[in-house]
């Protein structure tokens, strides 16, 4: 998996490379800077779908944690009782 740190500095290198710094968010982007060309919106837009995987997995891989946790916080009160 590929680290939200690693992503931004992706897309502002992509940034300083193509002149459009400063940037804002891709998705803005997209819809608002119409000086775009089709191969920086294409890359842009598979960026969007990268940015999001790794965001919907982040977020995933904190809830397991978060359950995790919970359970062993459990498993803890429970062995205090016995």
């Amino acid at each position: 998996m590929v680290s939200i740190d690693t992503l931004v500095k992706i897309y502002n290198n992509f940034g300083d490379r193509e002149k459009l710094s400063p940037l804002g968010s891709a998705d803005e982007e997209i819809m608002w800077n119409d000086k775009l060309t089709d191969k920086q919106v294409n890359w842009l837009e598979r960026f969007v779908i990268v940015w999001d995987y790794a965001t919907n997995l982040d977020v995933q891989l904190c809830k397991r944690k978060l359950i995790l946790a919970k359970i062993k916080r459990s498993n803890n009160d429970k062995s205090k009782l016995d």
